[in-house]
């Protein structure tokens, strides 16, 4: 049964990959953003959107540590 759920992650996992990649080749269209007077140089929008998916991916935990740090000292 292990070695089942083993092989199920691993075919989710390479989903996941396969659809991340479709994403990356699908936007290629150039872009770039403005914010408070600065802008960044063109680049595809895939990139944009994954570097603030990870941004997201890593930051959502770490706020929600803290705020649970902060409740827990109450």
């Amino acid at each position: 049964m292990n070695s089942f759920r083993k092989a199920v992650l691993w075919l989710c996992l390479l989903m996941l990959f396969a659809a991340i990649l479709v994403f990356m080749l699908e936007n290629q269209q150039l872009t770039s953003i403005s914010f408070l007077g600065m802008t960044t140089q063109p680049l595809p929008v895939s990139i944009f959107v994954a570097t603030f998916m990870l941004g997201g991916i890593l930051l959502g935990p770490l706020l929600a540590m803290a705020f649970k740090q902060r409740r827990n000292r109450t």
